[in-house]
């Protein structure tokens, strides 16, 4: 589920892919929903989490483990710590090879993945698909990777993230804006690891002075700031006046908080040319994209229309 993304490798040779109900890849909504028996371990079951409450789990073949108790089937037993489940769990395990389990690998099923070859377009305008498939080749192992949640976290959770690497992404709250402070504390607390932020420019007017802070402290995380002119995921759900914005010149702010290098990308081109000067850049980097008001992808669309759905909302 998208708040446990990374915690295991998704190189493993039987990692599949994130489960979000409705909105996974069907052979992992398969898979899952087929199984005799799911394992669920501290997961939390929030919208954002289950594909809009969309997952279709058996309780009778599930067992459900949180920090303090364990739910088997339709019985709960209290004070058990995940901690002592889980080693208990282990010893009563035995080894299969994952080559005997026919599984597809998320290394060949991701929509984007750095296992698919990628070949730049100089003269295409930028579009979300594509500049994600970019990214999958442009993260190094050991990085941190931030999604702000919308166009950036919807398209992230299909992205096969490189060993070691640790994804970040506000899938309880949903909050926006989060991100911008997220990324100066882990930048902070890692420096030695690269770190990168994809947010989009209705989310980054919300607390975008921390751009300044990073500045101040000389921090050298690589920013993309999706521009399609406000808050898409809200246009997915509703769309109306409320979701434009003013639109500002973002690349430019650098120069106004005093530090750092930036880039205004609206080709292929263009972002491989932002791109080559970024991994030599000593500083913040901030690479401005500019992209269609409503490109995003359809998982996003499947998650506006449950919420306006839910809502009530045409």
């Amino acid at each position: 589920m998208m708040l446990g993304k990374t915690v295991l490798s998704e190189h493993h040779l039987q990692f599949i892919g994130l489960f979000e109900g409705d909105r996974s890849r069907d052979y992992v909504r398969k898979r899952v929903e087929s199984a005799d028996c799911v394992l669920l371990l501290g997961a939390l079951m929030t919208d954002l989490n289950t594909g809009g409450f969309t997952t279709n789990l058996d309780g009778s073949k599930t067992i459900s483990a949180n920090i303090h108790s364990v739910k088997i089937k339709h019985h709960s037993y209290e004070n058990v710590q995940l901690h002592d489940f889980l080693l208990g769990l282990t010893n009563k395990l035995t080894r299969r090879e994952p080559e005997t389990l026919e599984i597809q690998r998320a290394t060949n099923g991701c929509v984007h993945r750095h296992t698919e070859p990628y070949q730049p377009q100089a003269s295409a305008p930028l579009a979300i698909k594509r500049f994600f498939d970019r990214m999958s080749h442009f993260i190094q192992n050991d990085s941190i990777v931030i999604a702000e949640t919308g166009v950036s976290l919807f398209s992230a959770a299909e992205m096969l993230m490189p060993e070691g690497t640790t994804f970040i992404g506000q899938a309880f709250y949903g909050a926006i804006g989060y991100t911008i402070g997220a990324t100066l504390g882990a930048d902070m607390a890692a420096q030695d690891r690269q770190t990168v932020l994809f947010v989009g420019d209705g989310s980054f007017q919300v607390t975008c002075q921390d751009l300044s802070t990073m500045i101040r402290n000389h921090l050298k995380p690589v920013i993309f700031l999706i521009k399609n002119d406000g808050y898409t995921i809200e246009r997915v759900i509703c769309d109306r006046l409320y979701n434009d914005i003013q639109p500002w010149q973002y690349h430019k702010l650098v120069d106004v908080f005093g530090g750092g290098v930036s880039f205004n990308v609206r080709t292929e081109g263009e972002l491989e040319d932002a791109l080559s000067m970024a991994v030599t850049a000593d500083g913040l980097v901030f690479i401005e994209i500019h992209t269609g008001r409503l490109d995003c992808p359809e998982s996003l669309r499947s998650a506006g229309r449950s919420m306006a759905k839910t809502n009530q909302l045409d």
